[in-house]
């Protein structure tokens, strides 16, 4: 986040804070105001790739649970996709 958001030339202090299927979740606008970085925080969550196989609907359901494939009720692909524009 603090990489990133440098390179946006945004501050570190979140100009919107939420929660996302339980989960924190900051967005950091740069001057501009446009978002250019956004963070959940998944507590407890060992290293892997977050999916949510069978929560949410529609389009936020994904992947299936595994080795460093963890179901945490957040779907970081459909997620990341939202942030980048697309679909």
């Amino acid at each position: 986040m603090k990489q990133c958001t440098d390179v946006h030339g945004a501050d570190q202090t979140a100009d919107a804070s939420d929660t996302v299927a339980g989960h924190p979740h900051q967005v950091f606008r740069d001057p501009a105001g446009d978002p250019v970085v956004e963070t959940y925080s998944i507590t407890g969550m060992g290293h892997g790739q977050p999916v949510a196989p069978g929560s949410g609907s529609g389009s936020e359901q994904c992947g299936t649970a595994g080795s460093y494939i963890l179901d945490v009720n957040l779907c970081a692909a459909y997620r990341l996709g939202r942030a980048w524009g697309l679909g």
